[in-house]
């Protein structure tokens, strides 16, 4: 396969630039960080067309006077609003020491031109961090974060959270929603041999009840394959992670499974 450039390169902006998400009129969000001139972190939007041209002014997501603002990541909603995460860094009183930092992860859902719809919402404890975001397709989100473990938990499309759902001690995830309503979170971790590495998905059905399966046990406790997972049209999901091969090569598998957790094919 090969990658033909279109277009010129175009500039977003000079703040610290995170992509954000497709957005379903096509518009490209972009998230960024930045200080105001009153010394505030500001969580800014700010939309591009497809063809890279900025749609209307940047607009202030979230606006804190304390801390840092870290790791946003977005996901799309069905009616034209998408949902944002992020790590709210709120520092201790040691300038000296992180130990008496505290991390607060938040989320909500923004309208299409950036004005609050529901935000923000605290999600697990004062020690829960790095989001991962997927839509639903019953017009809601879910967010898979660590704390102290892989978590859990969906929205509904007016951003009311459900309930938690504690899925695996491991803290290496990736989440995806699913066509029929539910959501899959792919997890990798250390058997409990301690020396094989698992990758396991946790599917969340729509009526809240949680199927796991095992994908595949890899040799050794590499346990950064970098598992990947995403929805099929029909229903089912794919996972994909990398192998170390004997001769130093890597590789890339594959492994579909079906809606009801049940590995189709080897």
């Amino acid at each position: 396969m090969s990658l033909t450039r279109s277009g010129a390169e175009w500039k977003v902006g000079t703040n610290s630039l995170y992509f954000g998400t497709t957005l379903t009129n096509g518009n490209v969000l972009f998230l960024g960080v930045q200080t105001n001139f009153g010394g505030d972190k500001e969580l800014i939007g700010q939309a591009v067309s497809p063809a890279g041209v900025p749609v209307g002014s940047s607009f202030v997501l979230q606006s804190i006077g304390t801390g840092e603002i870290a790791g946003p990541v977005a996901t799309p909603l069905a009616n034209g609003r998408f949902a944002i995460a992020w790590q709210r860094l709120i520092r201790g009183p040691d300038n000296n020491s992180t130990s008496d930092d505290i991390a607060v992860l938040e989320t909500g859902i923004f309208n299409s031109d950036g004005s609050v719809y529901k935000a923000p919402v605290q999600v697990g404890s004062s020690n829960a961090h790095d989001p991962m975001i997927t839509s639903l397709a019953n017009g809601g989100y879910a967010l898979s974060y660590d704390d102290g473990g892989t978590r859990s938990i969906a929205f509904d499309r007016s951003g009311t959270p459900g309930a938690v759902a504690t899925i695996s001690p491991a803290q290496t995830y990736a989440p995806a929603g699913l066509r029929g309503g539910g959501y899959v979170t792919v997890v990798t971790g250390l058997a409990a041999s301690g020396s094989e590495t698992e990758i396991k998905a946790y599917l969340r059905h729509p009526n809240g009840t949680m199927t796991e399966t095992l994908i595949k046990k890899l040799p050794g406790n590499d346990i950064y394959p970098g598992a990947q997972v995403v929805g099929l049209t029909d229903g089912n999901f794919v996972v994909a992670w990398r192998v170390a091969n004997a001769d130093g090569s890597q590789a890339i598998k594959a492994q579909v499974v079906s809606s009801q957790g049940t590995l189709i094919g080897t």
